[in-house]
């Protein structure tokens, strides 16, 4: 297996004056420098002061760079014989959603020569472990590295002194993976259930992706056969699990332990299944049985479809008709009520308040409901002015893990949702306007000029389909996601507040037909796919 060395250099604006004296901590600035033919770092000579603390910084703050296919931080640290004695290091990181990871080298700096140090950086490699979160519970692991908002080096000692300290030679080894995917820590959640219940296939794959939701990188997918031959394949996709802390009135998302890969089924007739788990990436592919699981008769009535009967109504599976009586709660607050009823402040609350909305409708009648995969509270994806986003085909996994929250409670209190992938202030310049925050928008990085770009950019769909893949691998094996709905008021969207029948127009349909056919191509379980416009519905295209 072959290595890279890259150099790292020293910030020209380097401040001796910030070392003199008993600062309880001090920063100063590393570069990474991405040239091969860098000859190598300029050494740094200065003096520290203790007790007290002292960072290198590894990148420059105003600049994103990912650490993703490093393997090994190299350096050398020389301190003069007579420095005063306990003086450590700890390499830390602050990753991209602001989570803390240090790592304490084990040994004390000997004084009077050079310390040679290696610090594996790679979650795929050895002793990872001794990488330890600090104020949350998340495992080391490779979304760590990519674009860390800080990574230095840390030289403190809390006894009483001072030492002259030479650092050199700062490097990181690139360790290219070269073997096929390999499956672990394999789970089933039982090999015997009824219809129209969840199986839930769990695993682990090498820590080696920097997209996991792009396909064409990694292909996680589940093939099951009924006893009678029928067939059914559904994606996998990664996740990382979440606790909710209270803070005051709101309430934060903290991740507990490693991101690891699922597969969810939910098989909808009773026999003997076989499964087969598969995945495939740029250096081979591995497979997991076939194994088998029981499937027995249930009451449950199935998922939600346009009766047979009679167009107008619904049904399930079982034929029982789904009269939908509810309203609209499509995120957990809305701050307009504090402007339009200033007199009665209203916290801005998390998700769990949709424990006490769904209760209270379960209570009076109520089975149906919207919800909204807004940018401020449950997309996958947005730029990064709300936690947990990185722009385009970066999951949020903090809104995943919670609309997988939300949902489980309507399903408890029997509640069917309506939910709406887009709604139009995503991409309308004046109405609800988001379009400047939207990561498609070329000033944010992304590739359209214009909001209305969305329906034609053949960049855009292959995003949009991503995102719904995604998706259906992680909630469409739910009966109660009454419907895929593609857009909210699609007829607000665009740039042209004077062209009041955009929705019509021939890309909007053309939009909305093409990206029904692949999602029914995906989703074995055939949802209702919907859209909706704010305008009379009598004046609705039939074709849309």
């Amino acid at each position: 297996m072959k290595s890279k060395f890259y150099r790292i250099i020293a910030c020209s604006w380097f401040v001796w004056g910030i070392l003199i004296g008993n600062a309880e901590e001090s920063k100063h600035c590393l570069l990474i420098r991405l040239n091969k033919n860098d000859k190598g770092s300029p050494d740094i000579n200065t003096r520290l002061v203790f007790p007290g603390t002292y960072d290198f910084l590894l990148q420059s703050p105003e600049k994103k760079f990912s650490w993703a296919d490093c393997d090994d931080l190299l350096f050398d640290v020389f301190v003069e014989k007579d420095a005063s004695p306990g003086i450590q290091i700890m390499i830390y990181l602050q990753d991209w959603d602001h989570l803390w990871y240090q790592r304490l080298l084990q040994e004390q700096l000997q004084a009077g020569i050079t310390n040679r140090l290696r610090v594996k950086m790679n979650p795929a490699g050895k002793n990872n472990e001794e990488w330890q979160p600090v104020g949350h519970k998340g495992r080391w692991n490779l979304r760590s590295l990519i674009e860390p908002k800080e990574v230095g080096i840390r030289i403190f000692n809390k006894r009483a002194g001072e030492a002259k300290c030479h650092i050199a030679n700062v490097a990181c080894t690139y360790r290219k993976e070269r073997d096929p995917p390999y499956i672990k820590n394999f789970k089933i959640s039982r090999k015997r259930l009824p219809c129209f219940e969840c199986l839930t296939l769990t695993f682990t794959l090498p820590d080696r992706y920097v997209d996991p939701f792009d396909s064409d990188i990694v292909d996680v997918s589940a093939c099951f056969v009924h006893e009678d031959g029928e067939k059914h394949c559904v994606p996998g996709f990664y996740t990382q699990d979440y606790y909710i802390e209270p803070r005051g009135a709101n309430e934060s998302l903290i991740p507990q332990g490693a991101p690891y890969w699922c597969v969810k089924y939910t098989p909808c007739k009773p026999g003997v299944y076989k499964y087969t788990l598969k995945v495939k990436d740029a250096y081979g592919e591995t497979t997991y049985g076939p194994e088998e699981f029981t499937v027995t008769p249930s009451q449950l009535p199935g998922f939600i479809r346009v009766s047979k009967k009679n167009p107008l109504l619904f049904e399930f599976d079982n034929g029982t008709t789904f009269f939908p009586i509810g309203h609209n709660i499509r995120s957990p607050y809305d701050g307009r009520m504090d402007k339009l009823f200033p007199w009665q402040q209203r916290w801005p609350e998390g998700i769990s308040a949709y424990v006490r909305y769904f209760n209270d409708m379960r209570k009076y009648g109520e089975n149906f409901t919207e919800i909204w995969m807004a940018a401020w509270t449950l997309a996958l994806e947005w730029t990064d002015i709300y936690p947990g986003y990185h722009g385009l085909g970066q999951f949020n996994l903090i809104n995943a893990w919670q609309l997988d929250r939300l949902i489980d409670c309507a399903t408890t209190n029997g509640i069917y949702i309506n939910l709406v992938i887009h709604n139009h202030g995503k991409f309308s310049t004046y109405c609800d306007e988001e379009w400047d925050d939207n990561p498609f928008n070329i000033r944010n990085g992304g590739y359209l000029k214009i909001p209305d770009e969305f329906f034609t950019d053949s960049r855009s769909k292959r995003a949009f389909l991503k995102l719904m893949r995604y998706s259906i691998a992680r909630d469409g094996w739910r009966p109660n996601i009454f419907a895929w709905a593609l857009w909210s008021e699609v007829d607000l969207t665009g740039s042209d507040k004077n062209r009041w029948n955009f929705q019509d127009t021939p890309s909007v349909i053309e939009w909305h037909e093409e990206m029904s056919r692949a999602i029914k191509s995906m989703d074995i379980y055939k949802h209702i796919i919907s859209t909706h416009v704010s305008r009379d519905y009598r004046k609705m295209n039939k074709k849309l």
